[in-house]
């Protein structure tokens, strides 16, 4: 059976957390680790959206909880929930991963924060992977980042000014 047949989409139904669907097509034969056309595992999709039976179920399969996607995130970069990372490292996900851009869970951390997932942060904290203090020392690398952007667009402004005077000032001559 083709993984990409019609009704046989094994990622969406991963997505949608649909067992009984991902039994029967693991039944049929499909590889737990096959991946879709975009280099997408099952067990990314279930990470991703925190389905832990379903999770269980593709690990007891043989599903390879370090498989990597095109970029080189693994499920753990991808999950966001302390449930489900707990199940993954458990299972023998490598927490200390980097994907292609050198991004690793500090960096995913920060795009929690930014998404305002507290809960994953606060759990990666207490687990001591994030260091005690770095929701406050993102918060404020943020803020001189956004001070900084200010600043620029500050400077670019009078440079425009300035310019805009100078030809002002040029074409009153010319008028003369």
């Amino acid at each position: 059976m083709s993984a990409f047949e019609d009704g046989a989409n094994i990622w969406t139904a991963c997505a949608d957390g649909d067992m009984s669907r991902v039994e029967y097509l693991l039944g049929l034969g499909m590889n737990v680790n096959v991946t879709d056309e975009y280099g997408y595992a099952p067990i990314y999709f279930a990470a991703s959206y925190s389905h832990i039976p379903l999770i269980e179920y593709l690990i007891g399969r043989g599903a390879n909880v370090n498989i990597c996607d095109p970029d080189g995130d693994t499920p753990i970069l991808a999950c966001e929930d302390p449930v489900t990372f707990e199940l993954l490292e458990k299972h023998g996900a490598d927490i200390t991963v980097k994907n292609n851009e050198g991004e690793g869970l500090v960096e995913k951390a920060v795009e929690m924060l930014e998404e305002e997932n507290i809960e994953m942060v606060d759990y990666l904290i207490t687990r001591q992977i994030l260091p005690a203090d770095f929701k406050e020392t993102v918060g404020a690398k943020e803020e001189a980042d956004t001070a900084g952007a200010i600043q620029v667009d500050m400077n670019d402004l009078q440079q425009y000014m300035e310019e805009q005077e100078a030809m002002g000032a040029g074409m009153e001559k010319e008028s003369a």
